[in-house]
């Protein structure tokens, strides 16, 4: 099994690449689609660190 923080530098590259798209770009929809990478990472950082304390809270805040 992967470390923890291998999942939580692919979340926070997943999250960059986010908010620089929403940050640069004009198009409404893909501003709504950069929107939903940051939520994307968010849901690894969740799902990384209920995996990591053997807890199901985070599984069940991602569903």
């Amino acid at each position: 099994m992967l470390p923890v923080s291998y999942y939580l530098i692919v979340a926070a590259i997943v999250f960059c690449i986010g908010a620089y798209g929403v940050m640069t770009l004009r198009s409404g929809i893909m501003i709504m689609m950069c929107v939903e990478l940051m939520l994307n990472a968010a849901n690894i950082n969740l799902i990384a660190f209920a995996s990591h304390f053997s807890q199901v809270n985070g599984h069940v805040f991602v569903l």
